[in-house]
């Protein structure tokens, strides 16, 4: 600890003595979390799963309020009901989130000294116990036949998306970016990326050193000159030797316009044009539509259909 209290032997004892105890304790703790663990807010647990059509149940767990160093706890997992956020005729996402509070319990009666001379107490009900818990908040977002997720109030720290569609619960995402990483498993990471940059490190090198060396080799050709005359040379060399322009791509016929193209040929039917392509004659042009309008493999886009699909967030800004 950064702070202790110094009890010595027939020394008075007052109640803020007992109460720097555990204030020095907990002050120490903050600063253990916010130095060296996180100074974001993230939780532990909290997983938010179905349990029923129109019911979602949370997880016990912890959330790690990291710029001030305290922890709030989810004690036992809790049961919310989400009928009466069901949309009409769409869909609507909503959001879970879960804040921190500190909440005086353990009501008992205790007896206090009210006379120090004869001794006289008085009872009085009294919290025992003060804890930092975890609440829950519900934010819903707008119905929509594509509908938006809501983003959680300042302040609060998400924890799962809920889908819902007018029957109950389609989908949890639950916010795993908001995880607080545990360190056995951070170590496992990093060890497979330590084994296999031993593995990687030689090749790599390796490489290198080959690299290195070709372009020490190159060195002398690295000029258009001497370019151009190896060129030159190359194609001397295919004439003399009576070898067709196709053994290399220097001279293919990329059909980008009709100088290697026989048009005279009485079999010749096609059109030169960046490309072979049909010829203009007998073209039309038709609308194509689908056999059964109401395909669920394929998605209409005015007109423009393509094969089925979900979506997935490859970037995304938050906050």
């Amino acid at each position: 600890m950064e702070r202790k209290i110094i009890f010595r032997d027939r020394q008075e004892l007052q109640a803020q003595d007992l109460n720097n105890v555990q204030e020095f304790t907990d002050q120490s703790l903050k600063d253990i979390i916010s130095d060296a663990i996180t100074t974001e807010r993230l939780i532990v647990g909290l997983q938010v799963t179905a349990k029923s059509a129109t019911e979602i149940n949370v997880d016990k767990g912890r959330l790690y309020v990291g710029d001030t160093g305290e922890v709030f706890f989810l004690e036992q997992p809790q049961t919310i009901p989400v009928f009466s956020y069901l949309p009409v005729r769409d869909k609507k996402w909503l959001a879970v989130s879960v804040y921190g509070e500190e909440i005086d319990s353990d009501i008992q009666p205790r007896d206090f000294l009210i006379d120090l001379q004869t001794r006289q107490t008085e009872p009085r009900s009294v919290a025992m116990e003060r804890r930092r818990e975890v609440k829950i908040q519900i934010t819903a977002g707008l119905e929509s036949p594509d509908p938006q997720k809501p983003e959680p109030p300042t302040g609060y720290t998400l924890i799962a998306y809920v889908l819902l569609n007018t029957t109950g619960i389609e989908k949890i995402e639950n916010a795993e970016y908001k995880k607080l990483p545990n360190l056995f498993r951070v170590d496992q990471r990093l060890k497979g990326v330590e084994s296999w940059k031993e593995q990687a490190e030689p090749k790599i090198s390796t490489l290198q050193s080959d690299i290195s060396a070709l372009a020490e080799r190159m060195q002398g050709l690295d000029s258009r000159e001497k370019l151009a005359e190896i060129i030159a040379d190359v194609a001397r060399m295919k004439e003399l030797m009576n070898l067709p322009s196709t053994y290399s791509s220097y001279s293919a016929d990329y059909f980008l316009n009709e100088d290697d193209t026989d048009t005279q040929d009485t079999t010749y039917y096609a059109r030169v044009e960046e490309g072979v392509r049909f010829p203009w004659a007998g073209e039309t042009e038709q609308q194509l539509d689908l056999y059964n309008p109401y395909e669920t493999a394929v998605k209409n886009f005015n007109g423009f259909i393509i094969p089925d699909f979900d979506e997935e967030i490859r970037l995304q800004t938050r906050g």
